[in-house]
């Protein structure tokens, strides 16, 4: 059992730096972007991503998600060709679809068309990421993970080297960025079709396609609505506060935003590994506990550095300059609500993965779907009343309701045992620190104390969970 946990963290270990090292690069460019643009430019910039966000899934139909469950299946050599004819063909309609449709999308989204070209290129930028990511999921599924891990770091170097050419260099502003985000794509594609396109059988399995959509489907359709769970907010602060007000929120949230690719990569790991997994059903769910406890501590230490120190970091002022100006700084003390909300997503993925092991992948649409109501709800009866703190709260409400759903629905459908009690404690705890670090405003030396004492609780509590699984099954 400890060698099978030892093998997750080694694949979490190696997704998750090269997804964290990709992924971290928009963070790393933060302080570029926030000199670059003005806040109303970044706002405008923040709505673009969160149509990015959501329109990657309508893209790929979430049938990329069938290579990290099937490609281990005897019809592999099918179910590959199915796949990758099957979404260029869906890519292609999603991009002829939005061309046709880009004036009317500018109007809808900032009241004038001069912003139709950039959803033109949206949308050929979109049809490559789809192919991308087509091709990372089938290394994920192949479990080739150095191949994976120098990809997505090259992808990360080159992503970052352009943006500081075209953006910052050139000054090119949002045409800069997506210059920046072509090339990256552009090499990915150039690899496969040199190493990977000839091992593919490009057919088409209709059979292949139901097993493929059955599965895929509603991980599509939960995938946007939890995309629009993390973004709609970005939306309704930009209809009832501004494009500049969504500046300096969006920063905010991209602050956070590594803790919420921690919890992407550690998915994209334990989903294959515990597919992987022929066991029987008290054995997973004592692999399950472990997976859970594991996620949950690793979160909430990441949640407490990322909430004590990058705030403090990216303030630090020096002859005037700042990684961040202080127009953008309004929006630092949501950063811990922020991270609540993330939290609460860690955790619910945590309990999702039951829910991919067996298969039970519609019970993902439907707590997504309550979520997302719940969310679109209290954004429109928190903002105007509130402001950003009802943005930020009504995330963290939906994410809670749809984990408390996923934990009454695994009780009843599956045979596990979790310390639920003890990971609400220890989360309250982590979130008491943080918000009493925040109120204090500390010098250095006693929010170090606080990053120890928060820190240890978090050892101390995964070695007592580790104690008691292990006296239960004695």
């Amino acid at each position: 059992r400890f060698a099978m946990i030892s093998t997750l963290i080694k694949k979490h270990f190696s997704y998750g730096v090269s997804l964290l090292f990709e992924r971290s690069i928009p963070l790393v460019l933060l302080p570029f972007y926030t000199h670059a643009f003005s806040t109303v430019d970044f706002g405008i910039y923040s709505v673009f991503i969160a149509f990015w966000a959501i329109m990657t899934f309508l893209y790929t139909l979430g049938l990329e998600n069938g290579l990290l469950k099937f490609l281990q299946d005897r019809n592999r050599v099918s179910i590959e060709g199915t796949l990758f004819l099957t979404i260029l063909t869906a890519s292609l309609m999603c991009t002829l679809l939005i061309v046709c449709i880009a004036n009317p999308l500018s109007l809808l989204f900032f009241n004038t068309p001069m912003y139709a070209i950039h959803f033109r290129i949206l949308a050929v930028l979109l049809l490559m990421d789809a192919m991308v990511r087509c091709i990372i999921f089938r290394l994920l599924g192949d479990q080739r993970t150095r191949t994976y891990f120098s990809l997505s770091i090259f992808k990360g170097i080159v992503l970052l080297g352009a943006n500081l050419l075209f953006v910052v260099w050139f000054r090119w502003g949002l045409y800069g960025i997506w210059m920046a985000t072509f090339f990256p794509s552009l090499f990915i594609l150039i690899y496969f079709l040199m190493t990977d396109f000839v091992a593919i059988r490009w057919s088409f399995d209709r059979s292949q396609l139901g097993r493929l959509w059955s599965y895929g489907f509603p991980l599509m359709i939960s995938s946007v609505l939890l995309t629009i769970l993390h973004s709609f907010d970005r939306f309704m602060v930009q209809h009832w506060m501004g494009a500049e007000v969504t500046g300096f929120y969006s920063v905010a949230y991209r602050l956070a935003f590594v803790l919420q690719m921690s919890i992407v990569a550690f998915n994209m790991g334990g989903i294959p590994f515990l597919s992987e997994q022929k066991k029987s059903d008290d054995d997973i769910s004592i692999l399950f506990h472990k997976m859970l406890v594991y996620m949950t501590g690793f979160t909430l230490a990441l949640a407490l550095l990322i909430g004590l120190w990058i705030p403090r970091f990216v303030s630090i002022s020096i002859g005037g300059f700042s990684l961040i100006p202080a127009s953008y700084q309004q929006a630092f003390p949501l950063i811990p609500m922020i991270l609540l909300a993330y939290t609460f997503f860690a955790i619910y993925n945590g309990i999702g993965f039951l829910f991919y092991h067996y298969e039970k992948t519609s019970y993902f649409i439907r707590s997504a779907s309550i979520g997302v109501i719940l969310n679109v709800a209290a954004n429109a009866v928190l903002i105007p009343r509130f402001g950003l703190w009802g943005a930020a709260f009504a995330t963290a409400l939906a994410f809670a309701v749809m984990a408390v759903l996923m934990h009454f629905w695994a009780m009843r459908l599956f045979p596990i045992r979790c310390a639920w009690r003890s990971i609400l404690i220890l989360t309250a705890w982590i979130y008491c620190l943080l918000v009493f670090a925040q109120k204090g405003m500390f010098s250095i030396l006693p929010q170090i104390l606080i990053t120890l004492a928060g820190l240890l609780s978090i050892t101390f509590w995964i070695g007592i969970q580790m104690r008691r699984r292990k006296e239960a099954n004695a």
